[in-house]
């Protein structure tokens, strides 16, 4: 177990400023992304906490080389060519290594197993796995079916469109928007469900704007049932579940991109400083 002894400051100093790491959900991505592009990416800021170590370490047993400072990282990208095409992987318990590694492996292509801790292989795959399997990807469980452990053999991702309901979970329709780029032809993604405009997924969306991934964002709506009805004078409403369709683009990369762990939206706590 790691120890920390905390500074204490006296009452009368002023100035004092406490810069805390940027979240592993914007880590992760960040990471994922520099991984997948064909640059060299500096990433400063970020977060290394268990889960963005087991992602680290997945990547690099992949052949992605991460040279490690103190509060940053260099990735060299495979440019969507992972080296490694035959490996055996351990997410531990990170859900997001969970599920952006997978679908990574199934855009990039080779024959992959894929395990994690007891507690992640308690968590069902069975809406993501159906996907992939749906788009010609070939995912053998090792023991439950639809949990970790299982083996992934993939040519690439042959689908160029698929639905994905945010309902079950959003991190779903982040993964395929962080590895779709790697792809030669465009993919469209349709989000359905109560969560298709979330906070994790505009997470994404930034980090896709920082490393300059193009796509195309189209939201309709249609009426729905509300749960609730609250009735006032002169007034009335309709409540509309959103449907987003994205399009997504082979991409470039940003060479660096600063982390930042304060803000009041996603938004900013992510900083591009070079173009394509």
């Amino acid at each position: 177990m790691n120890s920390y002894t905390p500074k204490i400051y006296r009452a009368h100093e002023k100035g004092i400023c406490v810069n805390a790491p940027a979240s592993k959900s914007i880590t992760n991505r960040a990471f994922l992304l520099a991984a997948l592009s064909s640059k060299t990416v500096r990433l400063t800021g970020g977060a290394l906490g268990e889960d963005t170590r087991a992602f680290a370490e997945c990547l690099q047993a992949l052949g992605i080389r991460i040279d490690e400072e103190e509060n940053a990282f260099t990735v060299y990208g495979c440019g969507g060519d992972i080296p490694v095409k035959n490996a055996a992987l351990n997410v531990r318990s990170a859900g997001t290594a969970a599920r952006f590694l997978t679908v990574a492996l199934a855009f990039c292509g080779g024959d992959y197993t894929l395990d994690s801790s007891e507690q992640m292989r308690k968590r069902p795959m069975k809406e993501l796995l159906d996907l992939l399997r749906g788009a010609g990807v070939s995912v053998t469980c090792l023991r439950e079916q639809d949990c970790f452990p299982f083996r992934l053999r993939s040519q690439g991702f042959q689908a160029d469109y698929v639905t994905v309901n945010t309902d079950k979970s959003s991190q779903f329709a982040s993964a395929l928007l962080l590895s779709a780029g790697v792809r030669k032809k465009p993919l469209t993604v349709a989000l359905t469900g109560a969560r298709t405009q979330g906070s994790y997924l505009g997470i994404t969306l930034n980090m896709l704007k920082a490393f300059h991934i193009p796509f195309q964002k189209k939201i309709t709506r249609s009426p729905c049932s509300p749960r609730k009805i609250r009735l006032r004078n002169t007034r009335s409403s309709r409540t509309f579940r959103a449907r987003v369709i994205f399009t997504l683009y082979p991409f470039c990369a940003a060479k660096r991109l600063r982390l930042r762990a304060c803000g009041k939206t996603a938004c900013r706590e992510i900083c591009s400083s070079s173009n394509c």
